[in-house]
């Protein structure tokens, strides 16, 4: 059977869990398929072919046609997913995320990494919550052949929401891939000092300002109140609703590298997770790599898949979250977080397990 591996995820220059998920399953997947006597392609598209080190070492096809045009030719049903030139129709195709695909000609599946855009659409932006559209999102997962889990919470979601049934939803064992080993330097602002770390400062979802309450009632406790909190978004400027009048205000770091969230993971002095949901979790894990205490919501997946460690709160509750900082911070040796890293080769052989039925 011939494979085709959708590689767009691969190649999103945003970054993100989703690439990273995709950048360890499928090169995992396509050498298990092989090892079992099949063929398996990754696929890409846009008007340059990218250079991406990874696919230099499995087969690799680029579709070179700007990346909006393929989007709207799937989107208006002219053409499918998998229908591309100077190769055989494939058997079947496998999605790492939703994405435009149109409406394949052959059996597909989809891995799931939560179901965020129906349980709280506000979450998102307009144009997210467009693209959601655009792209037929409940539709795809409806129609898969296939369909692959992260937690077990995210199958529940997928039977409880969309009516699915559980035996086409397969949970696989996510991948921990190690931190960056590439030396980079603190913030000059936190050198030398204590601090916390949050992420998600523009992302709604990620509840920043559950991190930024709880640290600023906690900034008045004389024995903690040298902490600082460093939180990282994705554009240039902090959100305004983080920036109240008078109000103490976190170091704020746009865009960190990988090496650079990776010497934050491994100097802070506590991890701080309030996401109101999650399918998985893996910026917990990438910090429990260091050993540094990580603090997480108690929703969605994250009790399901945190490390082990890992203090719990409600995401609505700066109040606790204080409490727990304080504790933390007044006892770290009793908090560190441990996770192994893992490769992704036993998450491939399951998805082709099941493929191969």
């Amino acid at each position: 059977m011939h494979w085709i591996l959708d590689a767009r995820p691969l190649l999103d220059p945003a970054g993100g869990g989703i690439p990273r998920v995709a950048r360890g399953i499928l090169p995992a997947l396509a050498q298990t398929l092989h090892a079992r006597g099949h063929r398996a392609t990754l696929l890409g598209t846009g008007f340059r072919r990218p250079t991406h080190p990874l696919l230099q070492t499995v087969p690799y096809q680029h579709l070179r046609i700007p990346n909006i045009l393929h989007s709207l030719s799937l989107a208006c049903g002219i053409t499918a997913y998998g229908d591309w030139p100077r190769a055989s129709t494939p058997d079947a195709l496998f999605f790492p995320n939703l994405g435009f695909m149109g409406q394949p000609r052959v059996p597909y599946a989809v891995l799931v990494h939560d179901l965020s855009f129906l349980i709280e659409p506000r979450w998102f932006s307009q144009k997210s919550r467009l693209w959601h559209w655009a792209i037929r999102a409940t539709r795809q997962l409806q129609n898969a052949t296939w369909l692959f889990a992260v937690s077990e919470h995210t199958k529940r979601d997928l039977e409880r929401l969309l009516g699915i049934p559980e035996t086409r939803i397969h949970v696989i064992p996510l991948g921990i891939d190690p931190l960056s080993t590439e030396p980079a330097p603190l913030p000059a602002a936190v050198q030398g000092k204590r601090f916390l770390l949050a992420l998600g400062a523009h992302d709604p979802r990620k509840n920043a300002r559950c991190a930024v309450t709880a640290w600023r009632e906690l900034c008045r406790d004389p024995r903690v109140a040298d902490v600082e909190l460093v939180l990282c978004g994705s554009t240039n400027a902090l959100p305004r609703e983080l920036c109240e009048s008078g109000a103490r205000h976190p170091l704020y770091l746009a865009r960190p590298s990988d090496a650079q969230l990776a010497t934050l993971y491994q100097n802070a002095s506590a991890f701080l997770y309030p996401s109101w949901y999650e399918g998985f979790g893996i910026p917990l894990h990438e910090a429990a790599q260091a050993g540094t205490p990580c603090l997480a919501s108690d929703t969605g997946a994250l009790p399901e898949t945190a490390p082990t460690g890992t203090r719990f709160a409600p995401p609505m509750k700066p109040h606790l979250w204080r409490a727990l900082l304080e504790d933390v911070l007044l006892r770290p040796n009793l908090h560190a977080t441990r996770s192994e890293t893992r490769g992704w080769n036993a998450a491939a052989e399951t998805i082709a397990n099941v493929f191969l039925k």
